[in-house]
Formats: structure tokens, sequence, C-alpha cells
């Protein structure tokens, strides 16, 4: 393809954005799998955010953490109008606090990433159940300090979170 070579720096511009791994700008609570993903191959995206500037070993570390429950916790106190496909702004992205995964860390979040890798993230409202989602809570609830059993309950409360499930609330009435 020719580039116009007024316009050539846009070109370059636009691809210095892409990165290893992207997160998402939106996701449907009911439907939504994964908040971020990680290839080896650099990519831009439309509704999701590529993260720059980071090797694929980082991308592979970034993507278990977002996917993690204490991660989706945090995102989803930032809903605002729709709370089934709420939409984030790369500005409060920024803002989610991740743990350091350096070292032994990062390799404990790698192994995850490649032995799940090929493996399909249940929804939301099935993760209390699912074994892929364990694995990658209590990895990061190693790296992170966490206790392993208040992120699994987190994790099973999330799942019955009505606009999650798509259920009513409970009645506490009787």
């Amino acid at each position: 393809m020719k580039l116009n070579t007024r316009r050539a720096h846009l070109w370059k511009n636009t691809l210095a954005g892409a990165g290893h791994v992207l997160l998402a700008n939106r996701l449907n609570t009911q439907s939504g799998r994964c908040t971020a993903v990680a290839c080896e191959t650099r990519h831009l995206g439309f509704a999701w955010t590529p993260v720059k500037r980071v090797s694929y070993e980082t991308a592979k570390r970034i993507a278990v953490i977002w996917n993690s429950t204490p991660i989706h916790l945090q995102l989803l106190d930032q809903r605002a109008k729709m709370l089934t496909y709420p939409r984030w702004e790369p500005t409060y992205l920024r803002r989610v606090r991740v743990p350091k995964f350096n070292g032994r860390d990062g390799e404990v979040l790698e192994n995850v990433f490649d032995q799940l890798a090929d493996a399909t993230l249940p929804r939301l409202r099935d993760g209390a159940d699912s074994e892929i989602r364990r694995q990658i809570d209590e990895a990061v609830a190693t790296v992170g300090g966490l206790d392993e059993d208040e992120v699994a309950e987190w994790r099973e409360l999330l799942s019955r979170e009505p606009t999650i499930c798509n259920e009513r609330a409970p009645d506490d009435e009787g």
C-alpha cells in the first residue's frame, strides 16, 4: 500500500499506539467474558485500549490480572448510566490498582496465562463454579497478597450480582 507522503507520519503515529495487550473499554456484564486480551503481535482495537510499550511477557501478566475478580470489582465500581454495559474512559483505566508483578510473581502469572491461553473464559455469571476463573484469581491473590478464600467469596458474590446474572435480587423479607 502506497502512503501519501504528506500523511505518512499519521500512519506511523497510529502504529506506535499498537500494543501486545488490549484492555476493554466496555463490557456487557451479562454475556461478557474478558476485560483484556494478550497477543504475540501488536494490535490496535476499537472499543479496546492498547497498552503500549510492554513486552509480550508483560502483556500476558497484565491480561491475567485484568481478567481477575479484584479488577472486575474495580471496573464495575465505575459504572454510570448503563449498569449492564459499562464504559470506561482511559483515564479511569489508568487509575485501576494493579499489583506489582516482577520476578517470581510475574512467572506465576505467565504460567497461568500459558496454561489457560486456549481455554474459553466463562461469563462472569458463571464464574463462581469456574475452574478457569479460580486459577486466575488464585494467581492474582498470591501476587497481590490477598486472601484466596476472600477473593473466592468475591467471585461468588459477583456471579450473583443482579446486573450480571440477569436475575432479581433475593427479597430479604422472606
